[in-house]
């Protein structure tokens, strides 16, 4: 296991270690740190979990794989945040890149024609509700704490202490900014992708029926 993860691992540690030094942000701004990184963990996710392992050998590398993504992410920021939002940024990208292991494995295992863009279909869409979606929060004010939280980079703000939809960027693009919204609190939050990464995992680790079998 160790020597399949190894070439992803240097990718992944590489653009941890280019994002830190390219981009010196401040302690805000830091959460797209761990936000890209959770992405290229995700887009390396057919080097790491492959068709022909076994179930087991699949969650012991997409567990792996997860935790190796949280490290970098620590890495990654932790010249620019707190030890706290180091911790919460490991945990929070971990979590996210489980969850998301779980969704390719599902693809994966039931050899969906066009996975690949249904995979990124799936993550570009979560990852940008708040842009795409604000215009029905506006219609329907209670959606706006459903939207708000659609997106795995509220996870990551809400573990490391800040709103990002109240920076610049989505006050322009996004009507959220101008709502009034509630995040759960990081426990509750985290608790809840922690039971949606479960539930993918033990719907995708199912054994498959004799129906499924020979299709």
């Amino acid at each position: 296991m160790l020597r399949s993860l190894l070439a992803p691992t240097l990718v992944l540690s590489a653009a941890g270690l280019a994002a830190a030094l390219v981009l010196p942000l401040p302690q805000p701004a830091a959460v797209s740190l761990p936000a890209g990184i959770a992405l290229a963990a995700l887009l390396l996710m057919p080097a790491v979990v492959r068709s022909e392992f076994s179930a087991p050998a699949v969650l012991r590398h997409s567990a792996a794989w997860s935790g190796v993504a949280g490290v970098c992410a620590a890495l990654a920021v932790g010249a620019v945040v707190t030890k706290g939002a180091i911790i919460a940024a490991a945990v929070a990208t971990a979590l996210v890149v489980l969850a998301g292991a779980a969704l390719w494995w599902l693809l994966e295992r039931n050899a969906q024609a066009g996975m690949h863009w249904r995979f990124s279909t799936v993550l570009l869409l979560a990852s940008s509700a708040p842009l795409w979606a604000a215009p029905l929060a506006e219609l329907h004010a209670p959606l706006a704490t459903l939207v708000a939280c659609a997106s795995p980079l509220s996870l990551l703000g809400v573990l490391m202490d800040h709103d990002y939809l109240r920076t610049a960027f989505f006050y322009q693009h996004s009507a959220l900014g101008a709502l009034s919204y509630r995040y759960p609190s990081a426990g509750v939050f985290a608790g809840a992708y922690a039971a949606v990464a479960t539930a993918l995992w033990a719907i995708a680790l199912r054994p498959k029926t004799g129906t499924e079998n020979r299709q």
